[in-house]
């Protein structure tokens, strides 16, 4: 399972599209996890859904200490594995549920990008 945080409309398209210039198909049984959606479901303290999920609002609601830029590799993989674990937590997300909110390859319709 790959997680990303807008993963269904930026990284696994920018993964296809990655593929496909290499001439390889990605494997159809990879499955991946979008964050942000997930991450649309929280509410504030007054039980309003959350005005932004992006990851730096994630990062600094969950108050998790990441070292480095924003958009750096290590950082955002380290920033994404403390989200999730704060997601599912908070939303009380078990695997099984998880797994329902995953998709394939096959389930994104994608558009080559603009040269």
């Amino acid at each position: 399972m790959w997680v990303a945080h807008n993963g269904k409309t930026f990284d696994v398209p920018f993964l296809i599209f990655e593929f496909q210039r290499c001439k390889q198909e990605m494997p159809a049984d990879w499955l991946f996890v979008d964050t942000l959606p997930i991450a649309r479901q929280l509410v504030d303290s007054d039980g309003e859904k959350i005005s932004s999920a992006s990851m730096k609002t994630l990062v600094e609601r969950y108050k998790i200490p990441v070292d480095g830029k924003a958009h750096r590799a290590m950082h955002d993989v380290t920033a994404l594995c403390y989200v999730l674990q704060k997601l599912t937590f908070e939303l009380k997300l078990t695997v099984p549920q998880l797994l329902e909110k995953s998709f394939r390859v096959s389930d994104i319709t994608t558009t080559p990008p603009k040269k």
